[in-house]
């Protein structure tokens, strides 16, 4: 499935930059990028197959618990299920309970692999729920994403961009608005949403609480330069947020810290 559309995901997406680390999810290509993720849209658009507060109480957690653990994404949440007497087909198949009977076998079989993944692959599983921008599938149509948002190619987006232009100046060279921006940004992030709802590959519930998530970081990220470290990131460091290391160290995150800025809004309460 090819979704033809652009959003506030696609720019972050297209100004990380990746060590020359080894992907340490299991089912990353071997060279893949530490951060690597699979070009799929159902996790580019952050579809989760669950609700995320339903997983927390199938394992017995707050929603900040599981937060918290998930900031090393090193760790997996089947290997979090085990620890906790759980075995983790069991937790799938309680995660895609509310699906039977309301979509078709074949579907619920699709719905069956991506939760498997998500509980099986730690970093797929951050950024399913806290990496509420970060989408490497709409690479594929950077620079008519850049003149939509932006009124500039995507060459002259990210010549300004690393030359300390905000979201907001960028668009203001290219003759849009902050209103404008934002209203571009907004709507697309709430297509991406429905869409996801209506193919049934993600709950409702779960759906409005990403879109909010996103919803809630928009301003901040249109009026902050792109920074060469972000003192504010929870996840890590720089060097794609854990340091360069072998696919099968445990080295996780090298630079814990709270989350701050702009990440505040991602943190869910005690």
């Amino acid at each position: 499935m090819c979704i033809r559309t652009l959003s506030l995901s696609l720019l972050a997406a297209l100004l990380l930059l990746a060590a020359p680390a080894s992907a340490h999810d299991l089912l990353a290509p071997p060279g893949a990028r530490h951060n690597w993720l699979p070009k799929e849209d159902w996790s580019a658009f952050h579809w989760s197959p669950f609700d995320e507060l339903q997983l927390a109480g199938l394992l017995g957690l707050t929603h900040r618990e599981l937060y918290d653990y998930q900031a090393d994404d090193h760790r997996t949440l089947a290997a979090l299920a085990v620890a906790r007497g759980i075995a983790p087909t069991a937790l799938r198949e309680q995660l895609i309970a509310p699906w039977r009977g309301h979509v078709s076998r074949a579907q619920l079989r699709v719905l069956r692999n991506h939760t498997s993944r998500v509980l099986t692959q730690g970093h797929l599983a951050q950024h399913m729920f806290w990496h509420p921008f970060h989408s490497p599938a709409f690479m594929r149509h950077a620079d008519r994403a850049a003149h939509e948002l932006f009124g500039v190619s995507i060459a002259g987006y990210r010549r300004l961009r690393r030359a300390g232009w905000t979201e907001v100046q960028i668009a203001a060279r290219g003759g849009r608005t902050p209103a404008q921006l934002r209203g571009v940004i907004t709507h697309h992030l709430e297509m991406e949403s429905e869409l996801g709802v209506r193919l049934r590959l993600t709950p409702r519930s779960q759906a409005r609480r990403m879109l909010a998530r996103q919803k809630s970081l928009v301003g901040c990220w249109m009026s902050k330069p792109l920074p060469a470290f972000d003192p504010d990131i929870p996840f890590g460091d720089p060097l794609s947020h854990h340091g360069p290391h072998d696919r099968n160290s445990k080295i996780g995150i090298l630079f814990p810290k709270p989350a701050a800025g702009c990440w505040l809004p991602l943190v869910p309460l005690q």
